[in-house]
């Protein structure tokens, strides 16, 4: 994904109450915008991953009628390497935010949007109607389950699936 122009758009995901989201991301830095690595559209529920510059955050995010997030690390702290991030969103208890299976926080949140019909995006967002935010790194393994996972399903996905550190 090279931060321009290149993204995977997904059909959308059943209807749920629960939703875990993970991906392994190796960011190559900033490019000066947002980078959202995976999300549904605009008006969706989640962001599993997204680099925030203007705050020097990495985050997990939510939506329940206003944006909830965890931030997970310092995109710096994590450049040019490989980490693995998941969230967990339940509705009408927490969004809960992970990194290398350690849980970096969680915040209270409503009822969240369903994604009815919005699709999945791999390496950028479609805001607002076209493509952008686009990651800059490598990406893999990018998984959605529509539950959400205990702390040990969480920390088996990582500990068996780990990426080496090359490319």
């Amino acid at each position: 994904f090279n931060g321009v122009n290149g993204y995977i758009k997904l059909s959308p995901p059943p209807v749920s109450n629960a939703y875990t989201g993970m991906i392994w991301i190796n960011s190559l830095g900033s490019t000066r915008t947002y980078q959202d690595a995976f999300r549904w559209d605009c008006n969706s529920p989640i962001i599993v991953c997204w680099i925030d510059p203007g705050y020097s955050t990495l985050r997990a995010w939510a939506y329940d009628g206003s944006w909830k997030y965890v931030t997970l690390a310092n995109p710096n702290d994590v450049k040019g390497r490989w980490v693995h991030v998941s969230s967990v969103v339940i509705d009408n208890q927490a969004l809960y935010g992970y990194l290398n299976a350690s849980l970096k926080g969680s915040v209270s949140i409503g009822t969240t949007s369903k994604p009815t019909s919005s699709s999945l995006y791999v390496g950028a967002d479609d805001c607002p109607g076209n493509p952008g935010y686009f990651f800059y790194g490598y990406i893999s393994q990018v998984l959605l389950y529509t539950r959400a996972l205990s702390d040990s399903e969480i920390y088996n996905a990582y500990a068996y699936n780990i990426i080496s550190s090359s490319n």
